[in-house]
Order: C-alpha cells, then sequence, then structure tokens
C-alpha cells in the first residue's frame, strides 16, 4: 500500500510540475517575482500532496530565530524535502547548488529563474570564489542564501564533511548564519518509493553572530548544533558518511607541444573530466594544463590554444619574471634541479603482474 502512494505521488507530481514550470517561464520577462511566487505555490502543492497521499507532515520550531534582514542558512541536506520545503515558506533566498540540476527538463528550467549560485562542484577553487563573489551580491539584495555544507545528500544517521564556505561567505559580507537541522531523510528517501508515513521535524537553531569573529569558527558551531540536534532526535550519534567513487574519474593525457608563433613548443598537459562542460585553461609553476570535457576533439583544444596564445605566453613570463622556474614535464630523461644538483628522470614500465590463473 506504501509503495502504490508513492507511485501515485509521483504520478501526480509528473502532472503538475510542467505546468507551473510553463508559468515560471512565461511570467519570467516581468522579472523574478513571478517565477517566485510560482516556485513557491508549487512546492506548496507538493507539500500538500505528500500529506494526503503519502502522510508525510513536519513539525518546525524556531521561527522566532530568523533574521527580518539577510542572512546564511546552513543547513542539513538529506533529501529533496527541504528543497521543496524552503521556496515554500522562506522568504525570498538563492540556493547554492550544483550546475547540473539546471538541465533537468522543467524542474531546473525552473530552477534556474530563481537567481540561484550553481557552481561545478569539482572546480572547487573557483567554486568557492562564485560562492563569495555571488553569494555577497545576493546578500546585498536582501536575499537569504541557503548553503548545504556537507555539499550532497547524506542520508538520515550519517554525517557528511562540512565546508566552511557558509561561514565564511556570512563574516565577509557581515551578516549572521542560522544553523538548520532536520531528519527529513528518514521519512522522504532516494527512489521513487522512499516516501514514508510520519511526521518531519526540522529545527531552526540560534542566530550566529559574525562580528569580529572567523567564518571558519562560526561554520563549526554551526555544525556542533545541527549535529547535537539531529542526535537528540536519533538517540544515537551520526556515522561518518564517505561518498562512492564516481565510476568516471579524471583522465590526464600524455604530455603534448603547443607550437608557438615563433617555431618553439611549449609543453602542456589535457585532463579529462566527466563533469566538466567547458575547456579551461590553468597555468601555475607545473606548467600549461588543459582542463577539457571527454569528448572535446585534440584539434579544437590546439585551436583554442592557439586563439589565447597572447593570454598564456603572459602568464607564462609572469611565472618566470617571479624567479618561479617551470618544472619540466615528467618525460623519461628530464633533468629535475634537486639541493644543486640535477635528478634525470627515467620512466620504466610497470612491473607485469603474474597471470591469477596460473
Amino acid at each position: 500500500m506504501r509503495a502504490l502512494r508513492a507511485l501515485l505521488f509521483v504520478f501526480c507530481q509528473t502532472l503538475v510540475t510542467p505546468v507551473y514550470a510553463l508559468l515560471m517561464l512565461a511570467t519570467a520577462p516581468w522579472g523574478v517575482r513571478g517565477p517566485r511566487y510560482f516556485a513557491g505555490a508549487w512546492c506548496r502543492l507538493i507539500l500538500v500532496l505528500a500529506r494526503i497521499i503519502c502522510g508525510i507532515r513536519h513539525e518546525i520550531t524556531g521561527w522566532e530565530n530568523l533574521p527580518s534582514g539577510p542572512f546564511v542558512l546552513i543547513s542539513k541536506h538529506q533529501s529533496a524535502w527541504e528543497t521543496v520545503f524552503f521556496p515554500a515558506f522562506l522568504r525570498p533566498h538563492s540556493f547554492v547548488l550544483k550546475r547540473e540540476l539546471l538541465s533537468i527538463p522543467f524542474f531546473g528550467w525552473g530552477m534556474a529563474l530563481l537567481q540561484p549560485i550553481a557552481i561545478d562542484r569539482e572546480q572547487r577553487r573557483e567554486a568557492f570564489q562564485q560562492v563569495l563573489i555571488q553569494g555577497q551580491a545576493r546578500l546585498q539584495n536582501n536575499l537569504i542564501v541557503v548553503i548545504f555544507p556537507e555539499g550532497t545528500r547524506v542520508p538520515f544517521g550519517y554525517r557528511g564533511r562540512y565546508a566552511p564556505g557558509g561561514g565564511i561567505l556570512a563574516a565577509t559580507a557581515g551578516v549572521p548564519v542560522i544553523p538548520l537541522a532536520h531528519d527529513a531523510g528518514r521519512l522522504w528517501q532516494r527512489g521513487v518509493l522512499g516516501k514514508y508515513p510520519g511526521t518531519i521535524h526540522m529545527a531552526i537553531g540560534p542566530t550566529l553572530h559574525t562580528a569580529g569573529r572567523d567564518g571558519i569558527e562560526v561554520s563549526r558551531e554551526a555544525e556542533r548544533w545541527i549535529e547535537e540536534q539531529i542526535e537528540l532526535w536519533s538517540q544515537q550519534p551520526a556515522l561518518p558518511y564517505r561518498r562512492k567513487a564516481t565510476t568516471q574519474a579524471a583522465r590526464m593525457e600524455p604530455i603534448h607541444q603547443l607550437k608557438r608563433p615563433d617555431g618553439k613548443q611549449v609543453p602542456f598537459i589535457v585532463t579529462r573530466r566527466p563533469r566538466r562542460q567547458t575547456v579551461g585553461l590553468k597555468i601555475n609553476a607545473s606548467g600549461l594544463t588543459v582542463l577539457a570535457p571527454p569528448r572535446v576533439p585534440h584539434q579544437d583544444i590546439e585551436h583554442l590554444l592557439q586563439q589565447r596564445w597572447n593570454w598564456i605566453e603572459k602568464h607564462l613570463q609572469r611565472f618566470q619574471s617571479a624567479g618561479m622556474s617551470l618544472a619540466p614535464p615528467l618525460s623519461d630523461g628530464a633533468a629535475i634541479p634537486y639541493r644543486g644538483s640535477p635528478l634525470i628522470v627515467r620512466c620504466a614500465p610497470p612491473p607485469s603482474q603474474p597471470d591469477p590463473q596460473t
């Protein structure tokens, strides 16, 4: 019976989602107020359907802790339920989310209209800078910035590693932090059939002021409050959670040579990343590295490098002028300076593995 109710809920959700997504798209030319209104209406309808069909209710404490001005909300992320709850009852806000969500038909299209901060999780340094820059802009526009510091959904009863970006953003912008704990993952789990009747508990924590405080310290205080609150509900400490390894890992190609306008060659490395959608260039003391999606042809990469040669040359010279000589490529016969003497690199094939059948 529970499975049939879950299937009925998904069927109803599939019917109403395109309607509200089209309403959001139709009102987008007149500003963000229309899309926010219909997004909130869709979320409230989904919560009503979840209560009527699946028997999922919720109890909330701590509404009085929410400030009237902008703030950073650091929340536990256990399921899709909280992402539906926030637009339904929280005043205008901006999610920090992974960029892939925006490509989901209807749901992602509507989400893109709500001024999210969409990041590439594989580019951690760039993502952190993006959260700081765009997050401060959202806070200046009196929006709440909602951050899930664990970076991904963590099942109920587990605890992921908390990133300190939320506290650092709040301290940089001079706004408070509000921690939020819930146990939605207990009743609203992954998969179509992962809906169980019961009551979801949500607690909004006290205001954590950031004036004169280190952002990392504020993030740790929010983490302690969230995990202690969840432990009170579960009556047991959370287990450490580790992400499953992706089936596709970053793949580094052999060293290539870029022909300069003067005829000389510059070595560069191509790293293929499965989730990357654009080609990026990185220059440091190790030289030139190209970060590319898996299916971009090598000819297109070389063409891009030729177009960006002036930029590449400028940054290569910057490292050389700063006294940071570019590291030689790790190829057979390369000389690496070590304590005043050169070390010669010798590349040997890996030792042959014994045949397991012999």
